[in-house]
């Protein structure tokens, strides 16, 4: 399995509690950062485990460290159950029918957590260079998203102040050819 796959079964796994869930309406937003917050730590408990097996000297830390991370992703995982209502439950809250067009996911969070721990920790027992490989990759795709952005921004009809007597020349001028 190559990292590729990994990362995007975390980013299936983390998109299907960013569509069953929500964050509450006092604190926006925190469901996103209790989604980063655990991807960031199991990402860290993969390198800590990782180091462990490697060096016997520092066991005994990169253990505490590893069983703090873990507990801590845990702690967030009981977070996001508890604080991030589903959106299954507001719907059948609004009406009594329920909406045919939601599909139901089974342990939502608690499997596609597991399912992301897992795929991260996999990515974290890559070798250096594999690593590397993956993070330019990742990299690249957010800078050229970003590019191609602001390259729409840019060049699309509706960031233009006199965009309709633009496309009107536009159009003028392909016609004469």
């Amino acid at each position: 399995i190559s990292a590729g796959i990994l990362l995007a079964f975390t980013m299936t796994n983390t998109s299907v509690i960013l569509i069953r869930q929500s964050s509450p309406s006092d604190k926006p937003y925190l469901l996103e950062k209790l989604m980063g917050c655990f991807h960031s730590l199991s990402l860290l408990t993969g390198f800590m485990l990782k180091s462990s097996l490697l060096a016997k000297s520092t066991a005994k830390l990169t253990h505490l460290l590893s069983v703090t991370f873990c507990l801590s992703n845990v702690f967030i995982g009981y977070k996001i159950q508890t604080q991030c209502q589903s959106k299954r439950s507001l719907m059948q809250w609004h009406s009594n029918e329920p909406n045919p067009s939601m599909y139901l996911a089974p342990f939502v969070p608690i499997l596609p957590l597991c399912g992301s721990f897992v795929n991260l920790y996999l990515i974290a027992q890559l070798d250096r260079i594999g690593l590397m490989m993956i993070f330019c990759y990742v990299g690249s795709a957010i800078g050229f998203y970003f590019y191609n952005l602001q390259y729409g921004k840019k060049n699309t009809a509706h960031g233009h102040r006199n965009a309709p007597e633009r496309m009107i020349s536009l159009h003028e001028a392909k016609r004469s050819d």
